[in-house]
């Protein structure tokens, strides 16, 4: 059972946290390719295939709930490894986009970089929650003891949304952005500011001059 623990870790555990930290990082991000999403394609197919590796052998998960997380995440490996799916309701397209919590002052902190997977069989859903819930399912389905200290954003609120551009971005030409209003039980909903000030700073290094030959 250890080394099954020490196989989740390293296979399953290992590229969430990369995605979670590269989530953390408060940069622009293109919508439709930007690295975060292709760190989240790494994680769904690590989680995703887990269990067919754990018992030799693909089959269902033994909770329905468990077994409804592992059917999202199949068709967001699937459509990553096959391009275009032969059904349709299956096809998975994915959006990165930068979260924010508002406050009634109207003041915005960041809450992170999602990435949203949308298809018409199960509309849309949030990547990285969809792996973490199902992470915790391969644990107790396979008696794996393992916390997993997930990262979390704290960063204070501000009169504007900025956000920052360095040599690490690449191409950011349209970002997306959701906006999140905190209701009285803690609970964060999409909601829409009465107004919003949107700041990019250029944070990348200068270009280094290559000297003549």
């Amino acid at each position: 059972m250890l080394d099954l623990e020490l196989q989740f870790r390293h296979e399953v555990v290992t590229p969430f946290l990369r995605l979670k930290s590269r989530s953390l990082e408060h940069l622009c991000v293109q919508e439709r390719i930007s690295d975060v999403i292709v760190l989240a394609q790494e994680a769904a197919t690590a989680a995703y295939h887990f269990p067919e590796a754990a018992r030799g052998r693909a089959a269902k998960m033994v909770d329905p709930d468990a077994e409804f997380l592992r059917q999202k995440l199949s068709d967001v490996v699937d459509s990553r490894k096959h391009g275009r799916l032969s059904n349709a309701a299956r096809q998975v397209a994915l959006h990165a986009k930068l979260a924010y919590e508002f406050n009634d002052n109207v003041e915005f902190r960041y809450l992170g970089t999602k990435v949203l997977a949308e298809n018409q069989r199960f509309g849309q859903f949030d990547l990285a929650e969809t792996i973490e819930a199902f992470m915790h399912h391969i644990c107790r389905e396979f008696s794996i003891t393992c916390t997993v200290a997930v990262p979390r954003p704290d960063e204070p609120f501000r009169k504007k949304i900025t956000t920052y551009f360095t040599s690490a971005v690449v191409f950011a030409e349209n970002v997306g952005l959701l906006t999140y209003k905190r209701q009285s039980d803690g609970a964060l909903v999409l909601a829409d500011p009465p107004y919003v000030e949107v700041e990019v700073i250029d944070a990348s290094a200068p270009a280094v001059p290559i000297p003549p030959g």
